[in-house]
């Protein structure tokens, strides 16, 4: 093991000015010797006997200078915070699904690369939709204006007798109080998201796999992803009727599937245990 070595100044002598670190950029990592070390002019001065040890002082930014480290105000300083958005509510919401919520908040930030973001970057790709084939692919048109996007949308509105804003953006504020009831408000939130994930879940496969699968047969997995999704929730519930849980508010309002002509129920999956909704 080598031994320290010193750089040929006593305890007692404190170097004024700016230290130059001489060789190349790691080698005072390695070693620091008097070779090493070229004092500024104005050399070295002799430092007070009773003068006390050095401390370290943290400033962030404009703020005074303190002894004690932040690690939250720094983050913060270095990552500031943006203007609060309306939306936050309704897609950071309690008892949400994480994924659904994650792509409808890319989604939310103008984030997804649809065909008009990736044609406008200079990419040669057809602009047409691939869930209807008769409009031009971007996040508005996915989300909720193609007839494909709409007739899954349109299930859960209807039923829950509501009228969403036609915008995509004012949609998402819409959510945060889209009824009066609670339980259906927040069956609304789930199906927004289980939907617009699942949409663009069928566009990314059938761009990947050339395989389609039908709106019905999309709108049956969304319906089966809320309701294995809302019974630990309703269990969680402090409620003073069973009446009055998410699941019997499900049953009561958007249980009935309205068959459709050319829906093939047996080409969707779905978890055992989950299957009756």
């Amino acid at each position: 093991m080598h031994q320290p070595r010193g750089v040929g100044f006593g305890r007692t002598y404190l170097l004024e000015g700016q230290l130059d670190l001489v060789g190349s950029p790691l080698g005072y990592h390695r070693r620091v010797g008097s070779s090493n070390l070229r004092a500024s002019p104005g050399g070295y001065v002799n430092l007070h006997p009773d003068a006390g040890n050095d401390i370290y002082l943290w400033k962030i930014g404009d703020g005074v200078a303190l002894d004690t480290f932040s690690t939250s105000k720094t983050w913060s300083y270095l990552n500031p915070l943006g203007p609060r958005v309306t939306w936050y509510e309704a897609v950071w919401f309690k008892g949400r699904i994480p994924r659904h919520a994650f792509i409808v908040w890319l989604n939310s930030r103008h984030r997804l690369h649809t065909r008009d973001r990736l044609r406008s970057w200079g990419l040669v790709v057809p602009p047409i939709c691939l869930l209807c084939n008769t409009h031009d692919e971007s996040c508005q048109h996915l989300f909720f204006d193609c007839v494909y996007s709409s007739e899954i949308w349109l299930y859960f509105t209807t039923r829950a007798h509501v009228s969403p804003t036609v915008l995509f953006e004012d949609g998402i504020t819409w959510l945060k109080n889209p009824c009066q009831d609670e339980n259906t408000a927040l069956i609304l939130r789930l199906a927004c998201q289980a939907s617009v994930y699942i949409l663009w879940k069928e566009r990314n496969s059938l761009i990947h796999t050339n395989t389609f699968i039908t709106a019905p047969t999309r709108l049956l997995e969304v319906k089966s992803i809320i309701r294995c999704h809302l019974d630990p929730l309703s269990r969680a519930q402090r409620i003073s009727s069973p009446s009055d849980s998410f699941l019997v508010t499900w049953c009561n309002s958007f249980r009935r599937h309205q068959f459709v002509k050319g829906f093939q129920p047996s080409s969707i999956k779905i978890n055992e245990g989950c299957a009756k909704f």
